[in-house]
């Protein structure tokens, strides 16, 4: 669930998974804001603007969810795929890997085999709760009232400056 910009690293997570050589490769569905050619058996393209209840769907139902950023800002598809009981595969060295703070599997962006390997891991693990250890307590820290709370205490501080 992502734009195509370069640094989503969209085309890696492309190759990566053509190259993945194991029975029953599960599907890669790629949500994208624009039409590429991707001719590669097994990857579905969805283009079309989803509302959040089918963002959502789309995650509770996926195995996990690849983020191999290049860089971040912040990572929001991460949480959004952790509360959605969604194993998370993502990016080391960016702010992925601290939005993830060890409830993620965690891959060199410019590796595919890593994330080729990480990919064949979430596949052939049976428990998808173990592969998101501490998430509940990660996601507790992620509210929309502790952001607006802070956010309120910003302003307050800002203004007395």
């Amino acid at each position: 669930i992502s734009n195509d910009e370069p640094r989503k690293n969209v085309s890696l997570i492309i190759e990566a998974y053509a190259n993945l050589k194991i029975d029953n490769k599960w599907p890669l569905k790629l949500k994208l804001s624009q039409s590429r050619t991707i001719d590669i058996p097994g990857v579905e393209l969805i283009t079309e603007r989803l509302s959040d209840q089918q963002i959502s769907l789309l995650y509770q139902q996926a195995g996990a969810f690849i983020f191999p950023s290049i860089y971040e800002g912040f990572g929001l598809p991460i949480v959004e795929a952790l509360a959605s009981g969604c194993p998370v595969i993502t990016s080391n060295g960016t702010a992925c890997e601290e939005v993830g703070k060890g409830s993620v599997l965690l891959v060199d962006p410019y590796s595919k085999e890593e994330i080729s390997a990480a990919m064949i891991k979430v596949m052939e693990t049976s428990d998808k709760l173990s592969l998101m250890i501490g998430a509940s307590d990660l996601l507790a820290c992620y509210s929309w009232q502790t952001a607006a709370e802070q956010y309120a205490q910003l302003f307050k501080n800002a203004a007395n400056s």
